[in-house]
């Protein structure tokens, strides 16, 4: 039922705010951050999908009651949240990372209007499950002095790995070609992809890929913020408890100025971070849900929709502003509060019996 947490109840899920979803996942990534960053490929990308079938107007919505009669990617939505299957968002290739003009992988129309994705995907987190979100270059550079350009030639596709075969069989689409072995983030797989002409639907319309994948990218920063917050939490609670435990020169290592000193810090920082977390988690939120209403819902007065307007145009800003922010102050704070939690457990930090060690190689993704 966790996978479902966000995704409104007519669709499976539990139909409760995005926000109780991150702070759930918080709760994981105190136990281990790679199996919270795999539970965010659920219902994360169960919320996506709705969002874009919302966004491009295939999600049929009661403007009374507000909720969803039917929408686009229903199939995959319910998967999601029952937990039999998870996605994942497919950008990085081996020569194109943060530099999304230099995609190549391509995405193809044949006669017939259906759509085909080829190229080669790398370090995909959780590659190896059922759905793709794959962005591909539909349309050439026109301009090759702007390297900003090719951006405006990118799409963005729902490619399905498989397809199960009425032989009890299954059609292949997507290739496996390959998973990391990492320093951290064990209970996550980060894969290579193939894809050879593998059949895809197109989301939205043709070079509106960059935009889909922003969203999708919004949502996934704050995402990162709670799970490096559960991670200096677990660093934090480990250190306190080693610390209490420990003696030396007669009494335990807490009551020793400089270590009391270390976990003060720490224990300051997990807590800016969590409201900086939850900040960031309630504006972008309140900003989609009420570009949602401003779009679909048709029972607004002009009062109340210049109301809304404004209170948009608040959320968005402070959304835009603060999830960059949280990406970065919460992987600075992953690395630092781990380290601290390493030295204050002193030479046994450093042996991976007492899983300090863990939490520091964790936090370097």
């Amino acid at each position: 039922d966790l996978h479902g947490i966000p995704v409104p109840r007519e669709l499976g899920g539990m139909n409760l705010p995005m926000l109780v979803y991150f702070l759930n996942s918080e709760m994981l990534g105190r136990a281990d951050v790679s199996v919270m960053a795999h539970h965010g490929f659920h219902g994360g990308i169960a919320m996506a999908l709705l969002l874009f079938s919302i966004r491009e107007g295939t999600t049929e919505i009661d403007p009374v009651t507000g909720r969803v009669k039917k929408t686009r990617f229903l199939e995959a939505i319910q998967e999601i949240s029952r937990g039999d299957a998870w996605g994942c968002m497919d950008i990085t290739e081996p020569d194109a990372g943060s530099d999304m003009a230099a995609i190549r992988a391509k995405g193809e129309q044949d006669a017939d209007g259906n759509w085909f994705v080829t190229g080669e995907k790398i370090f995909i987190t959780s590659g190896h499950g059922k759905w793709h979100f794959v962005i591909a270059r539909t349309e050439e550079n026109a301009d090759a002095d702007d390297p900003m350009a090719g951006l405006k030639g990118l799409s963005f596709f729902l490619v399905k790995t498989y397809d199960d075969d009425a032989d009890g069989t299954r059609t292949r689409h997507v290739k496996l070609s390959r998973v990391e072995e990492k320093m951290g983030h064990s209970g996550s797989a980060t894969c290579g992809l193939i894809f050879d002409r593998a059949p895809a639907v197109l989301v939205g319309k043709r070079g509106e890929g960059f935009q889909y994948m922003l969203t999708l990218m919004n949502n996934a920063r704050v995402g990162v913020g709670f799970e490096c917050l559960g991670l200096c939490e677990a660093a934090w609670r480990k250190a306190v408890d080693y610390a209490a435990e420990r003696r030396s020169m007669g009494k335990s290592i807490d009551r020793h100025e400089m270590i009391a000193d270390m976990l003060d810090e720490m224990e300051a920082d997990v807590v800016a971070l969590r409201a900086l977390s939850v900040h960031a988690g309630i504006h972008e939120e309140l900003a989609q849900k009420l570009q949602l209403a401003l779009d679909h819902y048709g029972q607004m007065s002009p009062e109340e929709r210049k109301e809304a307007e404004r209170e948009l145009k608040f959320h968005k800003a402070r959304s835009r502003r603060l999830t960059p922010l949280l990406k970065y102050f919460g992987a600075e704070k992953a690395v630092e509060i781990s380290r601290r939690c390493i030295q204050i457990h002193g030479g046994n930090g450093y042996i991976t019996e007492y899983g300090a060690e863990k939490l520091m190689r964790d936090a370097m993704v």
